[in-house]
């Protein structure tokens, strides 16, 4: 009896057992459904031909687009295949793969691009909210930031009218500056800040020393370069200008007036050191002309061009 039990257990389990064919397609499946795909990367269309057969994203070989290279671009009402047909450093011009079809899509529309072909059909489904997701982040109001400055600048030319003839042998000075700074365009930040400059001048003739205080309200416009590969650091220039008062102290005289602070051009490189602090490194030139008047009612006028180095941050 026992060994007839034995007999039909034996039975079931060799019936019940699945043979190495569905264990490999099940494997085999399982290995489909994992396939690690590339990540999908939110672009926005820079420009879009008059045929409508090719447009131009912000993705170059430095970010990894390869020429011939094929990818599915999506919003939540279409997906297309395109072609990359031209590649460069920074942007690159796709083409829609189906000829009898037209880009879709408009000039500075968000669109999400995804380059691994081997799992599109798996990810179609999860491309609206992704989307959805995405355009919401890259639409949310952009978070204002502050910069605060140290500086020092030396005199490469100098005019003084109305008071005879000087010659400025050393024109040094230290700059403090703080700024608002917010988003305006994609690339573009304004700032908004006050300004602080102590400045001494050392004259030949007659030998005097000159200190002159000088107190701003300043705006900029920046413009962000991309960021170099693999990190958030970039170079960035700015222009912009000011108006304040200054006050000059000349042995037992002293002039005050209005200044004038403008153009003035920057170039730095931004460092990022953590999610909210960044290191700025910067040169700059600039012009600075001042208007001030004796209490003998005595006129001046000063034009300076200064350069400078700055060392600042922001968060």
């Amino acid at each position: 009896m026992k060994l007839i039990l034995f007999g039909l257990v034996l039975v079931l389990m060799v019936w019940h057992r699945p043979s190495l064919a569905q264990v490999n397609s099940n494997l085999d499946s399982s290995m489909r459904l994992n396939t690690v795909s590339g990540e999908e990367e939110l672009v926005i269309i820079q420009t879009v031909s008059a045929s409508r057969a090719t447009f131009v994203i912000r993705k170059g070989a430095r970010e990894g687009a390869v020429l011939h290279q094929k990818a599915l671009f999506s919003t939540d009402k279409v997906s297309i295949l395109c072609k990359a047909i031209e590649v460069t450093s920074e942007y690159s011009l796709w083409q829609v793969a189906d000829p009898k079809m037209q880009v879709p899509f408009q000039k500075r529309q968000f669109v999400v691009l995804n380059t691994s072909l081997e799992t599109i059909w798996q990810k179609i489904p999860h491309l609206k909210e992704e989307l959805t997701k995405r355009v919401a982040q890259a639409k949310a109001k952009p978070v204002p930031y502050w910069i605060v400055r140290a500086g020092s600048s030396r005199g490469v030319y100098a005019s003084v009218s109305e008071t005879g003839s000087q010659t400025s042998t050393e024109r040094v000075g230290l700059q403090f500056d703080g700024s608002y700074n917010s988003k305006l365009l994609e690339s573009v930040d304004y700032s908004l800040g006050l300004r602080m400059d102590n400045e001494t001048s050392k004259q030949e003739s007659p030998n005097l020393v000159v200190s002159t205080v000088r107190y701003f309200v300043t705006a900029e416009l920046t413009y962000n370069f991309p960021d170099f590969t693999n990190t958030s650091n970039h170079f960035y220039s700015s222009a912009g200008g000011g108006i304040g008062t200054s006050e000059t102290s000349v042995a037992d005289a002293k002039s005050a007036g209005t200044a004038f602070l403008g153009p003035v051009f920057r170039f730095g490189l931004r460092t990022k050191l953590s999610e909210k602090y960044s290191l700025l490194v910067e040169g700059a030139a600039e012009a600075i002309s001042m208007n001030e008047t004796f209490a003998d009612g005595t006129r001046q006028t000063t034009n300076i061009v200064n350069g400078k180095f700055s060392v600042g941050f922001r968060f």
